[in-house]
């Protein structure tokens, strides 16, 4: 019986203990390089400072990052490296390990994850070693997609990589062949390269057994991949889709350039994607001799539809994103016969490299036309019963990431969370002026409701729905989430509901009407209320220890949530500040110059410059109330 030890208590690690073989090995516990729990699946949790008093056959690294554990581990010599295994690439490099540590898992997983070539298959196809031969070294690539789905970014960058050389062979699932796309990439991948046919699979395990310096299994699993994130809607119905190929539109252009760069554009939220498109909208670099292409991905670089697959469709208008499987072929044989063109380094564009700017009230920096802008008057007007001024209503609870990331944890972030009863009196007020409210969100806490107000979840979510009310709503009260992002790129005003203050953050782009309230902060320890300068510090070193919502209780701080007067004062603040009815006190702009200056005390001191990184304004509303925290 082999001891191991389990270095992760996450996600990954769950998936390696369903696939442990318990006939062949005991988890004699776990290990995290800073526990916070002592037990964990009923074994002991171990600090990584204890491994060098345990006993061990192996220690399985269950974690996505095991290039950073593994280089602690030999940085401190803690362990035998001969002992370490990396779960998460195991199936990349599988054969790189002996069948001793195969064993280890069952046999199931061994059967479902790797490839066995059979070896009785009779040689058919004459010549096979001359044209393989050829190459010093080909890696053999897994392309069966059982259960999985293709990571076309990944297998672009590989034949770019692969192009002198090295050679490339796919094992295909030939299953699949009637489906026009993926029979498309084969046909192209088999003139290229090599398509490892049930025909020849025989002739070419020959090959592998009598020349195996020649072949690497080191990349086998690595062009497939299981979705961690789920998309609870697929595309809006009231949307309609460009059927149109990237490929086939521009291939002119394409043609004609000089370079052809590739990006990956992260989707899987709503708000980063809108924080790269406004890098990109400011580049001020434009060349003739150069097409852009964008793969959009998920946090983790795998391609991914988008968090809303309607803003995906209206983006795709304005960039070149690559969100057809029809088009791989396409992309993949120009890619062989003009590799020269092709630049590609895999890194997301970072939406926090580019300094924060303001936008001006109701001009969309990117909109539909003129004629789904009517259509979609009408649809919201008919499925939701809106025909006069409505505002929107947002506040984060759980349910969305739970929904999306079942197997995650995420309650690190709950901070952020705010129960809806928070808008009732903003609801109330709006009522007695004759504006509608809409809650908006995809999947939200379905007990927490009020009054008149409308909520798209229950009423049935649709993503170009959902793009459209926030096109046309008045303003938007909400929480610190991205899609606050979706009525700022319209142009639309909003009062932020912000969990901490001032949002250190590059990248982010206000109207500038905007402006917001913000969780007070009480010291248990002194039972006492910070002061916005204190609120300032707090923030600062909340920030930079990783917005981990336990660093409050850790420091012994309690967050003092806005109240229902809070929000609906707000929300009098904004709605007559637009009507041009607000009316100022004596004292507001000298509340207002000295929150500033506090502000910019906390600026300088952190050496934080003010036109990279621009501040929300607070309401007048909340100043006047709290002045006293001034």
């Amino acid at each position: 019986m082999k001891k191991v030890y389990i270095w992760g208590t996450g996600y990954e690690a769950d998936k390696c203990i369903s696939n442990i073989n318990i006939e062949y090995c005991k988890i004699m516990g776990y290990i995290e390089t800073k526990p916070k729990k002592q037990v964990w699946r009923n074994a002991m949790v171990y600090s990584s400072a204890c491994i060098q008093t345990l006993q061990y056959d192996y220690i399985i690294i269950a974690n996505i990052y095991y290039d950073e554990i593994f280089s602690y581990i030999k940085k401190n010599g803690l362990a035998d490296e001969s002992k370490i295994i990396n779960w998460v690439k195991l199936r990349e490099c599988i054969y790189h390990y002996s069948k001793d540590i195969w064993t280890l898992f069952t046999d199931k997983f061994v059967n479902e994850n790797f490839y066995i070539f059979d070896n009785n298959k009779n040689n058919i196809v004459k010549n096979l070693d001359q044209i393989i031969l050829r190459h010093e070294k080909i890696y053999i690539y897994d392309l069966r997609l059982i259960n999985s789905e293709l990571d076309i970014g990944l297998l672009l960058y590989e034949i770019l990589c692969n192009l002198t050389e090295i050679g490339m062979a796919f094992i295909p699932n030939e299953e699949y062949i009637d489906e026009l796309w993926y029979h498309n990439l084969l046909y192209i991948l088999d003139k290229n390269s090599f398509v490892i046919w049930k025909d020849i699979e025989g002739e070419f395990g020959r090959i592998i057994r009598e020349y195996p310096d020649r072949f690497s299994f080191y990349k086998f699993s690595m062009l497939q991949f299981k979705r961690l994130q789920l998309r609870p809607i697929h595309k809006g119905k009231y949307m309609l889709f460009d059927t149109k190929l990237v490929y086939e539109k521009k291939k002119e252009l394409i043609n004609k350039v000089k370079n052809i760069k590739i990006f990956n554009l992260r989707c899987d939220r709503i708000g980063e994607e809108i924080r790269v498109y406004n890098i990109l909208l400011c580049e001020n670099e434009y060349r003739e001799d150069t097409f852009k292409l964008y793969i959009p991905v998920d946090a983790y670089d795998r391609p991914f539809i988008g968090a809303n697959a309607c803003f995906n469709e209206l983006l795709s208008r304005k960039i070149n994103i690559l969100k057809n499987k029809e088009e791989y072929a396409l992309w993949i044989q120009d890619i062989y016969e003009n590799n020269g063109k092709y630049q590609y380094d895999r890194k997301q564009i970072n939406a926090r490299s580019f300094k924060c700017g303001i936008r001006t009230l109701d001009q969309p920096v990117i909109d539909f036309n003129s004629d789904e802008l009517a259509y979609y008057k009408k649809i919201i007007k008919h499925k939701l019963g809106l025909s006069k001024e409505y505002v929107c209503l947002f506040t984060r609870d759980d349910m969305y990431l739970k929904t999306i990331l079942p197997d995650v944890d995420t309650s690190y972030h709950n901070y952020r969370d705010t129960a809806f009863d928070v808008m009732n009196k903003t609801i109330d007020y709006f009522d007695s002026c004759g504006i509608q409210t809409v809650r908006m969100g995809q999947v939200v806490q379905s007990n927490q409701r009020y009054g008149s107000c409308i909520c798209l979840a229950e009423q049935g979510y649709d993503e170009a729905i959902d793009l459209m009310l926030h096109r046309f709503c008045k303003f938007f009260i909400g929480s610190a989430a991205g899609i606050g992002e979706i009525p700022n790129i319209f142009g639309k005003p909003i009062v932020w509901l912000l969990p901490y203050y001032p949002l250190i953050d590059r990248g982010l782009f206000y109207v500038k009407e905007d402006f917001g309230i913000v969780n007070r902060i009480y010291n248990v320890d002194e039972k006492r209320e910070l002061s916005f300068s204190e609120i300032f510090d707090v923030t600062y070193e909340f920030k930079n220890n990783g917005l981990r919502g336990e660093y409050f209780s850790e420091h012994s701080l309690q967050l003092i949530p806005f109240s229902q007067d809070d929000v609906r004062d707000a929300a009098i603040e904004m709605n007559t500040k637009l009507d041009g009815t607000w009316k100022y006190h004596e004292k507001d702009k000298e509340l207002q110059h000295s929150f500033e200056y506090i502000l910019k005390l906390f600026f300088d001191k952190n050496q934080i410059d003010p036109s990279e990184m621009v501040p929300i304004p607070i309401a007048t509303s909340f100043l006047r109330k709290y002045k006293y925290l001034i």
